[in-house]
């Protein structure tokens, strides 16, 4: 991976985690 895209990933990919952990205790996808 590129620095860049390592950097892409490190700033949406842990909102995106809470963000599917949310919805999953809410039910809206299945865990």
């Amino acid at each position: 991976f590129e620095h860049t895209e390592g950097d892409y990933f490190a700033i949406l990919g842990l909102p995106l985690l809470e963000l599917l952990g949310f919805l999953r205790t809410k039910g809206m996808i299945p865990s």
